[in-house]
């Protein structure tokens, strides 16, 4: 309006830097022309934009680099920020199911840990559950950070998925190794014994259900695409995980609760001479 006033001037493409010439274009206006980019008050305004994209990682970078903006035109006391629409929507609620959902995988953890330290009466059980379980959840993690796959709803939530899809490997995998303990085998043979039966079932398992899940990429949804491969990437890392990790911490440690047969094996009397 006042490059329209300026004889179209393109230095009079500004606000008016008088009080009073900013208040007699206003008088111009029918009462209800400003009702969508103004307050009543005419405190605060609102700038509308359309978008063609609402993917979570561009918007992001769209609010930031909108705040870089802000920052450096408008004066000091001129708060600046995302007054709703569909990509505030989308930010706000992916900032908020994402928070929850990494609490959702603590929480998981947190009870896994409980309840295999309640089972097998061992703070080092529990430890040892949680072990290829945040192992696997890390992995999954840094391909995501690696593909560049943002942190969202969708793949937050798939995490915490597969982190209780796959928590079962390393209970089974400890009972049948302390089963084997108990019936006299030594660690080391236990281990061997325990790998040769639960071990194969766990690869099987795992298998089937990566196997199952990885079917999903094929989908023309990539929703479906991504829980397909995320739940597949977190089975196969929680069974590689737990069929290397568990065996090689217990053969370090040798925690107690597993029984006698934690102590080495004896050697032989051949080596005992020696």
């Amino acid at each position: 309006m006042n490059r329209a006033m300026n004889d179209g001037a393109p230095e009079a493409y500004a606000v008016p830097d008088s009080r009073e010439a900013v208040e007699q274009y206003l008088l111009f206006f029918e009462p209800g022309d400003l009702s969508r980019v103004v307050t009543a008050d005419f405190r605060t305004g609102a700038i509308h934009a359309l978008s063609r994209k609402d993917r979570v990682a561009w918007v992001e970078a769209l609010f930031a680099k909108l705040r870089l903006v802000a920052a450096r035109e408008f004066p000091p006391g001129v708060r600046v920020s995302v007054g709703g629409g569909e990509l505030g929507q989308a930010a706000a609620n992916n900032s908020t199911v994402v928070r929850h959902k990494l609490e959702n995988m603590g929480q998981i953890g947190t009870v896994i840990f409980a309840l295999s330290a309640l089972v097998f009466r061992s703070f080092a059980a529990g430890l040892l559950a949680l072990a290829p379980l945040a192992r696997a959840a890390l992995v999954d993690l840094g391909v995501m950070g690696w593909i560049g796959s943002w942190l969202s709803f969708a793949t937050a939530s798939y995490t915490a998925m597969g982190v209780s899809l796959g928590a079962d490997f390393a209970i089974y995998l400890l009972f049948r190794l302390r089963e084997e303990v108990r019936a006299g085998h030594p660690l080391e043979g236990a281990i061997t014994v325990t790998m040769r039966s639960s071990g194969r079932a766990i690869f099987f398992v795992a298998s089937a259900i990566a196997a199952g899940n990885a079917t999903l990429l094929a989908s023309d949804f990539a929703l479906w695409r991504q829980l397909g491969g995320y739940v597949a990437l977190m089975m196969t890392t929680s069974c590689l995980a737990t069929l290397t990790l568990i065996p090689a911490l217990v053969l370090i440690f040798r925690p107690r609760f597993l029984g006698a047969g934690t102590a080495a094996a004896p050697r032989s009397p051949a080596c005992a001479r020696s």
